[in-house]
């Protein structure tokens, strides 16, 4: 079975400056999906929330989503995600200050890609990105 990944796009309300994107996905035979998003986006990443789905991922599945340079936007919080519960993360840079462990939020300007590993054959899922973005969108659709 190919793999098969569905953007779908809702943007800001005229007051609000929050996109959210949601992937609807279907991994490749050998458990992988590798796909880029189909357009650039400039901000910050405010959560990430993962869904294994009906016919769920392999148990302790990962997802990375990668910018134009090769890095891990998720900073490794996409690992080893639950086959059986839906769960989030708010991505961004580790710091700590001496007694509290914090991120510090990532910003993008790239075109980000889908990694998908470990899911097993033909299994599906959907990813759903809440990304505040810079600067104007305008009401456009993917």
């Amino acid at each position: 079975m190919a793999q098969v990944c569905t953007f779908t796009t809702r943007y800001r309300a005229a007051d609000s400056d929050l996109v959210r994107i949601t992937i609807d996905w279907t991994s490749h035979t050998d458990g992988t999906v590798t796909q880029a998003f189909p357009k650039a986006y400039s901000g910050i990443i405010e959560r990430v929330v993962f869904n294994p789905g009906a016919t769920a991922p392999t148990d302790l599945y990962d997802v990375t989503i990668t910018d134009d340079q090769g890095v891990d936007v998720l900073a490794g919080q996409g690992a080893n995600l639950s086959t059986s519960a839906t769960s989030h993360v708010k991505p961004g840079i580790p710091f700590k200050d001496g007694t509290t462990t914090s991120v510090a939020p990532v910003v993008i300007d790239d075109t980000l890609t889908l990694n998908i590993t470990n899911a097993g054959s033909g299994k599906v899922g959907a990813i759903v990105v809440y990304l505040r973005v810079f600067g104007d969108l305008g009401p456009q659709a993917l």
